[in-house]
């Protein structure tokens, strides 16, 4: 039974038992009540009678449970009988038949009413109505209110000095609020004050530890060796609380430097913690104490196999010395040795719960020393291997996803992100991954089918950059322009609302997008203005970034710009996507070529004609093109006509053929007549090169 529930029934019980002796033994009335009352002792005995009656009545019904009901009996009886004897203990049953009726209001109203005019109530009676008034508010959550019932209980058990279970749990409870609440200061004050009444076992106990957390929060370590000194010496604590004032008392020394004590401390402990969390702190604190009592560094790597060898049948412990060391050296940057004492132990101990979080420092490990062919087989290993637990090898195929992610195998991933999806903890991270990973292979039906069921299960993500770019971009892709463009710049709105870096990645995204569909729309301005913010973009994708340079140069150049669309070309040249590049090249020879550049032109054509990329087919024919009428314009018409005869027989593409052979019969045709005017470029050939 709670503790509130115990105190009610207690004044309940105390308020039947003197209902039942009034009805069997009814009291006689004073003379000076009679006086008061100018009844006859008949007229008295009968209301005594009825009295006791109503009494009855309202506690027949809050016996059977009828708390609504009681409640009404025992209001009209306070009217009815305003100076009965038993009005306070009436008052304190209704007060109790509101809150079994869920009236929590009026209940709380009621025990109020009882505190402000009950003059004849005990203390320890007023501290009981305090913790049931205590227990409502807590119920109805309102810890503020609550916390106030805790005050005034610890404010008036010091004040009285009451020591009871009430009044103890009253400042621990108040405590742990003042803590939660980030208020120390009076959660140590709360303490102390309990602590001042002497309370015995085990409230003593726990008043002391929850102090001794407190100030290991604020690193008051001197206040906690004095405290706990005296303990520590008179008594051996082998309880929980006990334990723990010791695992305090260990590190208060490691922090003061009495590493001599200390690691004595911590070694006795290692048994009494094996199978806690705070193992490792322990293994840590006396590794460190013991190293610090002998001043020696270099003793720490053969503690560690002394314990190792102490503790070889205890697997709990053993498995906490080998993290340990790993995480020794890890931390110190000594990644080698954390990695071979990791690997030791994930053979070691396949079994424990502890694997998944070496796991995840090892994949750093290894991908830092850029050892992926080991690791890769380290975590297919433990991916077909049956003795580890479902959590490690979760931990594993969630490695193994990101591996393959990484390094842009994405069919790879899939698998391994599909087999832990249906796990809660990565099943949001999956389902993105495994978007992206169809949207990288270009399988657009599978990314937008998975994209719908990663925003039916986290609507949130719909308003976020990122998700925003693949819906627009896949928009794109099935041919929706509009829709697509409206998107693209609720991401641009976006940035603009709240700027951030992880906003600007997708930004860069969303503004070269929005450049491409209004040059397509012949929107040049609103292409420009957008895609020269991609260009400005230092921190962003250097491809995208030349990609609004090849669009702005194909704007100039539609522009009759030759200078800009020059500039941009050149930037554009430099992407890494070989289809860009090469166009871009041409387009710059072309620039260069209008620009009368003639030697740096040819020089570009040339280059694209030396290419190995098969893609590359179309422009190096244009190139060659090209490269015969600037040989033309420079008159010299042997080299043109090279140009121009392995084009009319190896190329495949009839309308530079034919365009060859239109240049072909005029430089013939020159050649004939010794002409000397300048050569002015054909309509048609000008257009194809365009």
């Amino acid at each position: 039974m709670s503790e509130p529930k115990k105190r009610l029934h207690l004044l309940i019980g105390g308020l039947l038992c003197v209902g039942i002796s009034v009805l069997a033994f009814p009291a006689p009335s004073t003379c000076k009540s009679m006086k008061q009352q100018h009844k006859s002792p008949v007229s008295r005995v009968q209301n005594e009678k009825q009295e006791l009656t109503d009494l009855k009545i309202a506690l027949g019904a809050y016996h059977d449970g009828l708390y609504d009901i009681a409640a009404n009996y025992l209001r009209v009886f306070l009217k009815k009988y305003p100076k009965s004897k038993f009005t306070q203990k009436v008052s304190l049953l209704l007060a109790s038949a509101y809150a079994k009726a869920g009236k929590v209001q009026k209940a709380l109203e009621a025990y109020h009413s009882i505190l402000s005019k009950g003059s004849s109530l005990s203390d320890t009676q007023r501290l009981e109505i305090h913790a049931i008034m205590y227990g409502l508010l807590k119920k109805s959550g309102k810890p503020k209110k609550a916390a106030a019932q805790l005050k005034a209980m610890a404010n008036l058990s010091l004040d009285k000095k009451i020591k009871n279970t009430t009044s103890f749990a009253a400042f621990i409870n108040l405590a742990k609020y003042y803590q939660q609440k980030g208020n120390a200061g009076l959660a140590e004050q709360t303490l102390n004050n309990l602590l001042s009444l002497s309370p015995p076992s085990p409230w003593k106990e726990q008043a002391m530890l929850r102090k001794v957390t407190i100030l290991a929060a604020q690193k008051r370590f001197s206040d906690i060796y004095s405290l706990l000194k005296p303990i520590i010496r008179q008594e051996k604590y082998t309880d929980p609380v006990g334990k723990k004032f010791y695992f305090y008392w260990a590190f208060s020394n490691l922090e003061l430097k009495r590493f001599c004590v200390a690691q004595g401390v911590f070694k006795n402990l290692i048994l009494p913690f094996k199978d806690t969390s705070l193992l490792g702190a322990i293994i840590r604190g006396y590794i460190t104490s013991f190293t610090k009592c002998f001043a020696d560094e270099h003793m720490r790597d053969e503690i560690f196999q002394v314990l190792q060898k102490e503790f070889q049948k205890r697997p709990s412990i053993l498995f906490q010395i080998y993290y340990l060391e790993g995480l020794t050296y890890y931390q110190e940057g000594v990644y080698p040795k954390a990695k071979t004492v990791w690997i030791k132990t994930l053979k070691t101990f396949p079994d424990h719960p502890g694997l998944p979080d070496i796991l995840i420092k090892l994949d750093t490990i290894f991908h830092q020393a850029k050892d992926l062919k080991k690791w890769e087989e380290i975590l297919l290993g433990i991916n077909k291997s049956k003795k580890y637990l479902p959590e490690t090898r979760e931990v594993d195929n969630y490695l193994l996803g990101n591996f393959y992610f990484d390094l842009k195998k994405y069919e790879t991933a899939l698998p391994f992100y599909f087999s832990i999806m249906n796990n809660k903890k990565y099943r949001k991270f999956c389902l993105e991954r495994i978007v992206l990973c169809y949207y990288y292979l270009k399988k657009y039906k599978e990314a937008k089918t998975n994209l719908s069921i990663l925003l039916l299960e986290n609507p949130q993500l719909s308003e976020s950059p990122p998700i925003l770019y693949l819906q627009g971009d896949l928009l794109l892709r099935s041919g929706k322009t509009e829709n697509a463009l409206t998107l693209f710049k609720k991401i641009v709105q976006k940035k603009r609302e709240t700027p951030g870096s992880q906003t600007s990645i997708w930004l860069s995204k969303a503004e070269l997008e929005l450049g491409k569909i209004y040059y397509l729309k012949k929107d040049f301005e609103s292409s420009k203005r957008a895609l020269m913010d991609v260009l400005k973009q230092v921190t962003g994708n250097i491809d995208e970034n030349r990609l609004a340079a090849f669009y702005l140069g194909l704007i100039s150049e539609d522009e009759g710009k030759p200078e800009l669309s020059e500039t941009y070309f050149q930037i554009a040249s430099l992407s890494t996507n070989s289809a860009i590049k090469t166009e871009a090249l041409f387009r710059l020879g072309l620039a260069k070529k209008s620009l009368k550049h003639y030697k740096e032109s040819a020089e570009i054509f040339q280059k694209i004609i030396n290419m190995n990329d098969q893609t590359a087919l179309k422009w190096k024919d244009l190139s060659r093109l090209q490269l015969a009428e600037l040989y033309v314009l420079q008159k010299k018409y042997a080299k043109a006509s090279g140009q121009i005869k392995y084009l009319i027989e190896k190329s495949k593409d009839e309308d530079i053929k034919k365009q060859a052979g239109k240049l072909f019969q005029l430089i013939k045709k020159r050649s004939q007549a010794k002409s000397t005017r300048i050569f002015q470029r054909t309509p048609t050939v000008g257009k194809l090169a365009a």
